[in-house]
C-alpha cells in the first residue's frame, strides 16, 4: 500500500532533486500539499480522532513533508522562484499518482472481489479467488 499514498511520490521526486538527479523544483508542490494536509488535521480534530492518530499524523507529515521543504528551501538559499517546469512535473507526478491509484485500488480490489462473490457456486474460498487474480496479473 506504500505506492497508493501521493506522499511516497513526492519524497522520491524530493530526493531526486536534493541528490541532484533532477532539476525540478518540489517546494511547490509539497506547499500544496502541505496545505491540504493542514485541513485534513483540522478534519481530524472536527471528527474528534484520537489523539495517537493526531500525533501520528502530524509526526509523519513533519518528517516526510515539513522538514523537505525546509531543506529544499536550504539547498535553494532560500530562493522562492517557480519555473513552470517544476509546476508541469508536480502536476505529472500527481497524475501518475492518480493513474496507478485507480488502476490498483479500484481495478484490482473489484477484480477479486467481484470474481469472489460471482464464484461462491463453485465452492472456492477468498484465498484462493485472490491468489488466482493476483497470478493473472502478474503474469500479463
Amino acid at each position: 500500500m506504500l505506492f497508493n499514498t501521493i506522499s511516497f511520490y513526492l519524497f522520491i521526486w524530493f530526493l531526486l532533486f536534493y541528490f541532484d538527479f533532477i532539476k525540478y523544483n518540489p517546494l511547490y508542490t509539497f506547499l500544496l500539499y502541505t496545505f491540504i494536509l493542514l485541513f485534513i488535521l483540522i478534519y481530524m480534530f472536527y471528527i474528534q480522532a484520537t489523539s495517537y492518530n493526531i500525533t501520528k499524523f502530524i509526526i509523519i507529515n513533519l518528517f516526510i513533508k515539513i522538514i523537505p521543504i525546509f531543506l529544499i528551501l536550504h539547498k535553494t538559499n532560500w530562493n522562492l522562484k517557480i519555473n513552470k517546469e517544476d509546476i508541469y512535473f508536480g502536476i505529472f507526478i500527481t497524475l501518475l499518482y492518480l493513474l496507478f491509484y485507480n488502476y490498483r485500488l479500484i481495478n484490482i480490489y473489484t477484480k477479486i472481489f467481484s470474481s469472489y462473490f460471482y464464484n461462491k457456486k463453485e465452492q472456492r474460498t477468498f484465498v484462493s479467488v485472490l491468489y488466482d487474480n493476483i497470478f493473472m496479473i502478474y503474469n500479463k
